[in-house]
């Protein structure tokens, strides 16, 4: 077995949603749901942006003060990975035809998405079907599609029309936020489209959270001489031609996504000039530079040491590493709970880049810094000092409409700043002010939350908590919450004393009005 790749070689149509989700490519900013390029036979074609959201207000039956205001939920894009294919004029799709071979693979030392369909028509013409898919690792707003197909054993005229398609959407879901979202209307607006030489376009606009999506793909067709067909009102490019017995043809997609300050067309365009082979090489380097590290060998537990690479380099794809957006629930799998960031990145994924990649891992720890006024906001408005971070969010703002399992998850905060304790005891750095702040801050939410109560021998006490299995919720002096508020405050003693050693001063930013 080689443990550094997953897949499949016999069709089952079943497992089509299962392996959607496990198939996706990412690169921390630009996620592609593993479904295929034609759209017959996909259970649900994501592409999405890591926190790229939209938000509209909660609807409560009746509200009361301090519960969370709006909803935040990650979007669907228009689809860049459609690619749908005639055989004289009969539709390929793995419904239909005959299925004489179809194999897929996700490879982790090449971050490639490799597909092999060996396919008979309802007309009897058999093609060979050959796509890649890769999401540069190292260029953030791009990725790649190769398809080719193959004429096997007689002539037949084909057509291959690329879709930009603005028909996607966000699955929805009244009732479970872990299966969908519910929007009052649509969220992504497209303002305008563009269609050129090899080329299409679009711009849209998010509703209410005021994000700016452009994206583009530019095509080259390889092996034939053909005359390309825009089609404006579907966002498309069509490639006819015969093919004889023994030919290919194979098509190229260059894919750039950006709601940054940048150009989707012109990155889309270097795109294509730098060539697949560019993409190939690259990718390859940093996955190689990534498993010198993260590699694990199992002795005769090859399935078991299969399973650890895979969730490795799905992590690895999930993580935002920029210091604006962190690792979502589902990753950038899909819009399960809506593409929220938890608690659960700083406790159980922060941990896997402090010891691999730590530079992710100070980047995951930025972004808790980069909301952290909003931190301070959700505190003041539940009458705490300091910072109370939020159990789910995309914005920094509490999403969760459940209080009980939501705000009164106060461990959050010490959860957070324990991955910030281990980061610094594993990489040995020096102490960056923003951990200093952000670990007083915390402490002081802990210090305003609880008490001394005489009944319980003058302890320190913490009342109406909900601990990390969030089924028993609002309890008092929950063991998980009251010791790691504890830890939360002794490390945050011993931070400051560092740091003051070093510094001869505290950052003016955290000290109480009376210490300034």
């Amino acid at each position: 077995m080689d443990t550094m790749q997953y897949g499949y070689s016999v069709c089952d149509l079943s497992h089509i949603s299962r392996n959607e989700t496990l198939f996706t490519l990412a690169n921390g900013y630009l996620g592609l749901r593993g479904d295929s390029e034609e759209a017959e036979g996909s259970y649900h074609k994501g592409t999405y942006i890591n926190g790229l959201y939209d938000s509209e207000p909660i609807i409560y039956g009746e509200s009361a003060y301090g519960y969370a205001k709006n909803h935040e939920t990650i979007l669907n894009l228009p689809d860049p990975k459609r690619i749908e294919l005639e055989v004289d004029g009969l539709p390929f799709s793995l419904k239909r035809g005959v299925i004489k071979a179809c194999e897929r693979g996700l490879d982790f030392r090449t971050g490639q998405l490799l597909r092999h369909v060996d396919w008979i028509a309802d007309g009897g013409q058999r093609i060979h079907l050959d796509t890649m898919r890769m999401v540069s690792l190292a260029e953030k707003h791009c990725a790649v599609i190769r398809y080719t197909v193959s004429a096997i054993d007689q002539p037949m005229h084909i057509q291959i029309t690329s879709y930009l398609d603005l028909s996607s959407h966000n699955q929805g879901s009244e009732d479970d936020p872990r299966v969908g979202s519910k929007f009052s209307s649509a969220p992504l607006q497209i303002r305008k489209t563009e269609t050129g030489e090899g080329m299409l376009s679009f711009i849209a606009h998010t509703r209410n959270s005021n994000f700016t999506l452009s994206g583009a793909a530019v095509h080259r067709l390889l092996g034939q001489e053909v005359e390309e067909k825009l089609d404006p009102s579907r966002l498309s490019i069509s490639y006819s031609l015969t093919l004889q017995k023994g030919e290919s043809v194979t098509l190229e997609k260059y894919i750039a996504y950006t709601h940054e300050d940048e150009d989707a067309i012109f990155l889309a365009k270097k795109s294509a000039q730098k060539g697949i082979a560019y993409y190939e090489h690259s990718q390859k380097a940093f996955l190689d530079e990534f498993w010198k590290v993260a590699q694990i060998h199992i002795e005769g537990g090859e399935e078991y040491e299969q399973a650890l690479h895979f969730n490795m380099f799905h992590l690895l794809q999930s993580c935002g590493r920029d210091g604006k957006t962190s690792l979502s629930a589902k990753g950038l799998t899909g819009e399960g709970y809506e593409g929220h960031y938890f608690w659960d990145t700083e406790a159980y994924a922060l941990p896997f880049f402090t010891y691999v990649k730590s530079e992710f891992a100070r980047s995951l720890l930025e972004y808790r810094y980069s909301i952290l006024d909003k931190a301070r906001a959700r505190a003041k408005t539940l009458s705490l000092k300091g910072a109370l971070f939020p159990w789910r969010t995309i914005s920094g703002e509490e999403c969760s409409a459940y209080y009980p399992a939501g705000t009164a998850q106060y461990h959050i905060n010490a959860d957070i700043l324990y991955a910030v304790q281990k980061y610094l005891a594993a990489t040995a750095s020096q102490v960056p002010s923003m951990f200093v702040e952000m670990a007083i801050v915390t402490a002081r939410m802990w210090m305003s939350l609880g008490s001394f109560a005489p009944s319980k021998e003058g302890k320190f006490c913490i009342h109406t908590v909900t601990g990390p299995d969030e089924y028993t919720a609002c309890v008092d002096n929950n063991a998980y919450t009251n010791l790691m508020a504890q830890n939360n405050i002794d490390f945050a003693i011993s931070i400051v004393e560092e740091y003051r050693q070093k510094q001869k001063r505290l950052p003016l930013e955290v000290l109480p009005p009376e210490l300034e």
